[in-house]
């Protein structure tokens, strides 16, 4: 396993890395453009779950026998707001409520066809964290966490709408 800051040097301890940055070397490690898509799903999924400690020790390679590299398992992925609502990795320099322009030709550089297929991943993520209410309270979280958190994914969808219309 070989992390994003081992790779490219990217100091985890202030924001140092772009998404886009990100897909392309992802694509050119793994040699193949769903590891870039995959990538924007999980940048997406940072955007709007509010996991803003996403920066670069959060993000790996597994190399295989073959020497052929794959994407890590998705980790350290959990509610995280930033104090100043500020994700560690940027998108396109942004550090919260990208443009959809610039989220445009983000999907492309992540090998998208087109925006309409970038945005069916947007608004699978979106329906996705739209039951967290459900999910968290038939898992005993307490009213209290579950109506702090809903109210940061509610502010976050809000923030990013440009991207779900």
């Amino acid at each position: 396993m070989h992390s994003v800051c081992g790779l490219l040097d990217a100091d985890y301890r202030t924001p140092s890395l772009d998404y886009i940055d990100l897909v392309k070397a992802s694509r050119q490690l793994c040699k193949s453009p769903a590891a870039g898509q995959l990538q924007f799903r999980r940048a997406i999924f940072n955007l709007l779950a509010s996991n803003q400690d996403d920066h670069s020790k959060n993000w790996a390679f597994l190399q295989l026998d073959n020497n052929q590299w794959q994407l890590a398992p998705f980790y350290d992925v959990t509610y995280s707001p930033h104090p100043f609502n500020e994700h560690a990795t940027a998108f396109g320099g942004h550090g919260n409520a990208p443009p959809v322009n610039l989220m445009q030709k983000f999907a492309a550089s992540a090998g998208f066809a087109n925006w309409n297929d970038a945005k069916h991943v947007i608004q699978e993520v979106s329906e996705a964290l739209g039951q967290f209410t459900h999910l968290a309270s038939q898992l005993g979280v307490t009213k209290k966490t579950v109506s702090e958190i809903n109210k940061t994914l509610n502010q976050r969808r809000i923030e990013n709408a440009p991207l779900l219309n």
